[in-house]
């Protein structure tokens, strides 16, 4: 498979000579990017096992017409988007008794990781090769320094919200994990 360069959203801050510290901050950037929507894909397709179990149990040979019909027509559609689907998740994992749960704590985590992915999709990355910012719009403009402190909280939402369903998902026999 070919890997492919394309032009980014890049802008530099001030007036740097130093284009090796600069590719060096995009390149973490973009591979943190690629990692936390790889995780963010994970993490919806766990809750799309999780809602379509809620309704239509686990998966069988007998129910396989059912599941691509509720596939097509609710779970993949655009009008139910990672907001409704986050919104029924909490609600399943509230009514599953599942151990440790604390509504709020995962409601707070889903809304905090949906931020983090739609800042860094839409957002516009900024370096001088020391210093790196994120501008991005959420009810108005706002600038996040992209340090290691922001970088380890935003891992900690994520890894939270994806043991907890990965761990669900196991005790309800829905994923097999060693």
């Amino acid at each position: 498979m070919k890997r492919i360069k394309l032009i980014s959203n890049i802008k530099l801050i001030g007036d740097t000579k130093d284009s090796k510290a600069i590719d060096n901050e995009a390149d973490i950037f973009s591979f943190n990017k690629i990692e936390i929507l790889n995780c963010f894909t994970s993490i919806e397709g766990y809750i799309n096992l999780l809602i379509r179990y809620e309704f239509l149990g686990k998966y069988s040979i007998e129910n396989k017409d059912k599941i691509e019909k509720f596939n097509a027509k609710i779970l993949y559609t655009s009008w139910f988007n990672f907001s409704e689907k986050r919104k029924m998740t909490v609600e399943i994992l509230e009514n599953l008794d599942t151990p440790g749960f604390n509504k709020n704590k995962i409601e707070k985590s889903f809304r905090k990781i949906m931020s983090y992915r739609n800042m860094l999709i839409h957002g516009t990355f900024f370096t001088d090769g020391n210093l790196s910012e994120l501008k991005y719009y959420e009810g108005n403009f706002r600038t996040v320094v992209l340090n290691d402190e922001f970088w380890s909280k935003l891992k900690l939402e994520f890894e939270f919200v994806f043991k907890l369903l990965r761990q669900t998902l196991k005790d309800l026999e829905i994923l097999k994990i060693d």
